[in-house]
């Protein structure tokens, strides 16, 4: 992994053995060393820590900036990634001490994510090809839950017929062993999902992605279609809750890209480490 050093906005210039330098050695590692622990993979990492030098030695870091490229979180795969946090109070003293770095008021956060098709075709297969985990990727269970429901749900005979047989062709559930070849295509005017086996039976959801509410997205307008050039039919809307810490703000859909802003809640009872790390 390359972390890049980042610079410390300040009005005073300081020297490296100052106590602000200190401090915003400190955090840096701190930040570094919680963005490992989170991620499954990362390339580069860069990290801005604005403020002035009474603002940092006080605790009170008026901004800090993390921006990543083709960082992995939970085998989703994100192109770029940049996090901007505002009004930050932190225990200074407890932090040059070497005590734990404990948030303890909960942060606003602005998160801004761009990913790309291939990206997302990465995602799905991170479950079926990485040998450090027994279980899909977070992506390819989640739509594998969305066939599951959408087959539960259904009244209608032939589209339950359908699903069925789309959710055969992971097996009994859905594992690296018997996850089948998937591939999503990005469009202007959503997604197109497709499922095969190594039998020759192929599935394939065609949707739309829609931002509905500041915390649910939504599969709108979506249809399936079993052994092309079968029908189309028709399926319910599905939403997925994100919960009240995420608010989304703008979500984009174009040719073989996604991008996508939303304001996040970081809550006190996430912890950084003091040390630094190299």
């Amino acid at each position: 992994m390359k972390v890049d050093g980042s610079p410390i906005s300040d009005r005073m210039p300081t020297t490296s053995n100052s106590p602000v330098s200190a401090v915003g050695r400190v955090l840096r590692g701190a930040l570094q060393w919680w963005l490992r622990s989170q991620l499954d993979h990362l390339d580069s990492l860069h990290i801005d820590i604005h403020g002035s030098n009474r603002q940092i030695f006080s605790g009170q870091i008026p901004q800090v900036v993390l921006t990543a490229e083709n960082a992995t979180y939970r085998g989703i795969a994100l192109h770029w990634v940049r996090a901007t946090a505002h009004q930050i109070h932190l225990q200074i003293g407890d932090i040059l001490r070497g005590h734990p770095l404990v948030l303890s008021e909960t942060i606003s956060a602005c998160m801004q994510v761009q990913l790309t098709e291939a990206d997302l075709n990465t995602s799905l297969d991170s479950g079926s090809h990485s040998q450090a985990t027994t279980a899909p990727s977070l992506l390819a269970a989640a739509l594998f839950e969305v066939l599951q429901t959408w087959w539960q749900s259904t009244s209608n005979a032939t589209t339950r017929q359908r699903l069925h047989a789309a959710i055969a062709l992971f097996g009994t559930s859905p594992s690296p062993e018997t996850f089948p070849r998937t591939h999503i295509q990005l469009q202007p005017n959503g997604l197109i999902w497709e499922i095969a086996n190594s039998q020759g039976r192929c599935c394939r959801l065609q949707t739309q992605l829609q931002a509905t509410t500041p915390s649910q997205l939504r599969l709108a307008h979506p249809r399936i279609q079993i052994d092309p050039p079968s029908p189309w039919l028709p399926l319910e809307e599905y939403s997925w809750d994100l919960g009240t810490d995420v608010a989304i703000e703008e979500l984009t859909l174009d040719t073989g890209r996604l991008a996508g802003s939303a304001q996040l809640l970081v809550r006190p009872a996430t912890s950084l480490t003091g040390a630094e790390t190299t």
